[in-house]
C-alpha cells in the first residue's frame, strides 16, 4: 500500500503514529518510509535512552511484546539492542529483519522531509 486508505482533504494534517504501524512494525525505518510514501509529512514516535546513552525509537517499557522478555531499552547497550529482531512479533515471515532505529538515524534519513 502506498496511498492513504481514504481520501483526505489537504486542509488536514496527517500524522503517522509510530510510522505506518498498521502495515509494518512500528518505529522502524520501514514504518516511516511507508508513511512518507503514503503522503504523510508528520510523524509521532517514542524515544528511550539505551544504557550507553543512545536515543532509540521504542514505545514500550519492556521488550516483551517484541519477543525479548522483560528486558528494557535502558538496561541494554545500543550494540546489544541493534542485534534484536523487532519485527517477527508483527509478521515472522515478512519482518524478521526489522531492527530498532536510532533517533540520529531517523533524522539522517529523513532530514527536514518530515515534521517530528
Amino acid at each position: 500500500m502506498t496511498t492513504l486508505p481514504i481520501p483526505v482533504s489537504p486542509a488536514f494534517r496527517i500524522i503517522a503514529h509510530r510510522g505506518a504501524s498498521a502495515y509494518v512494525p512500528e518505529n522502524t525505518l520501514a514504518a516511516f518510509e511507508l508513511a512518507q510514501a503514503m503522503g504523510v509529512t508528520e510523524i509521532e514516535t517514542d524515544v528511550r535512552l539505551t544504557s550507553d546513552g543512545v536515543a532509540v525509537l521504542c514505545h514500550d517499557n519492556t521488550l516483551e511484546r517484541y519477543g525479548h522478555g522483560a528486558l528494557t531499552v535502558e538496561e541494554l547497550t545500543w550494540a546489544e539492542l541493534s542485534q534484536l529482531d523487532m519485527g517477527s512479533w508483527f509478521s515472522p515471515h515478512l519482518h524478521h529483519d526489522k531492527r530498532l532505529l536510532t533517533l540520529d538515524a531517523l533524522f539522517a534519513h529523513f532530514g527536514d522531509q518530515l515534521t517530528y
